[in-house]
């Protein structure tokens, strides 16, 4: 968790600005930097696309009518992300019914021109704020779900796991003709190993074999404890 709750400075903070607007551009692009934040634009909906799929910013202030592809063109285009990224709407549209289709159709905050840079600024935090509690949740979701998901003592999938997931591995190497393989392994005298020293001792092997298992196997592989002493591999396209 320590690098989620990083408090982040301006200076680490990416953001664009896509408008066709040159003086609106300038105007917002350098109070974004004025507070330190590192700033790209674009004048148009299609060059804003190819700056997010290259720069990956933490935000998107997006001018609502813009020429050619408009605002919420661009929205659906930036929805298709697999990444969650906010969209801070900027329109001189006032309307009520334009400000509630922008929120509506997946914009997370709404400015209309002309704006005092200080109240744009306070929003830009806000949203900024927003992204690093989903970040945060999102790193907490990760983690709970590997704890589900692993045997504690040696770091592999758990049964539970790795049956759920050894059916999905059997479907796709039966829908595309690819072989499979299922190993089980046991460790012989485990329990002399156990009688003869102590089960911390026992437990301080299973974690050795673990740590052996993970390391043999690849990364498509999947390797769990099957049971006390049992070990299981799943060994895709073998």
């Amino acid at each position: 968790m320590k690098q989620a709750e990083k408090i982040f400075e301006p200076k680490d903070r990416r953001i664009l600005v896509i408008d066709d607007d040159p003086d609106s551009l300038s105007i917002i692009a350098e109070a974004l930097k004025w507070e330190g934040y590192q700033v790209h634009t674009a004048d148009s909906g299609v060059a804003g696309i190819e700056q997010i799929q290259s720069w990956n910013p933490d935000l998107i202030l997006l001018d609502v009518n813009m020429s050619g592809m408009n605002g919420l063109d661009t929205l659906k285009s930036v929805r298709l992300k697999e990444q969650y990224v906010s969209v801070l709407f900027i329109s001189g549209n006032t309307s009520t019914e334009h400000v509630i289709e922008g929120l509506d159709s997946g914009g997370d905050d709404y400015i209309s021109k002309p704006f005092e840079p200080l109240e744009l600024l306070a929003r830009v935090r806000t949203q900024l704020r927003i992204k690093d509690l989903n970040d945060q949740l999102r790193l907490a979701n990760d983690q709970l779900k590997e704890l589900v998901d692993t045997d504690d003592l040696t770091g592999l999938l758990n049964m539970r796991s790795v049956y759920q997931r050894i059916e999905s591995e059997l479907l796709r190497a039966k829908r595309f003709g690819r072989q499979v393989c299922v190993v089980m392994m046991d460790m012989d005298y485990f329990k002399t190993v156990n009688d003869g020293h102590d089960h911390l001792f026992g437990s301080f092997v299973l974690s050795e074999v673990g740590q052996l298992i993970r390391r043999c196997i690849r990364n498509i592989d999947l390797g769990a404890r099957y049971g006390g002493d049992e070990f299981l591999m799943v060994l895709t396209e073998t």
